[in-house]
């Protein structure tokens, strides 16, 4: 194992102002564990990981998105649906009941066959009659 002469100090404040262990790896050449043993010595507090909270977006369909535990893409009104009543059941897609894509409340969420599904939208069911569902 070879010994690396790294400036604690100086790799300790420069994490508190708020570079990344891995950046700080690559500047000094070694890794990031490496560089993280380093602050650990200089008696800094690790940051630990930044956790978006209630981040979404709008996927280009309309549709609000965010992102599930996996890192994947989910659509927010499937997500609440779930959350509220459980699985989506197989063939069934969920429909805003007053057509407004970004009201995601529980009680205007239907969960209905997708054949359904298209034929409200197909159709152009006047919005009045989509609540029937």
């Amino acid at each position: 194992m070879r010994r690396i002469n790294l400036p604690t100090v100086e790799i300790g404040r420069r994490y508190s102002e708020g570079e990344s262990l891995s950046a700080l790896g690559l500047a000094y050449g070694v890794n990031y564990q490496t560089i993280r043993r380093r602050v650990v010595a200089a008696d800094v507090e690790l940051r630990g990981r930044v956790r978006c909270r209630n981040h979404y977006f709008d996927d280009g369909s309309g549709y609000l998105t965010t992102l599930d535990r996996r890192g994947k893409n989910c659509r927010i009104h499937r997500a609440c649906w779930e959350a509220h009543y459980g699985p989506i059941p197989h063939g069934c897609d969920i429909h805003h009941l007053d057509g407004n894509r970004r009201h995601n409340a529980p009680e205007n969420l239907a969960c209905i066959t997708k054949g359904r599904h298209m034929w409200l939208h197909n159709i152009g069911v006047p919005k009045t009659q989509r609540k029937e569902a």
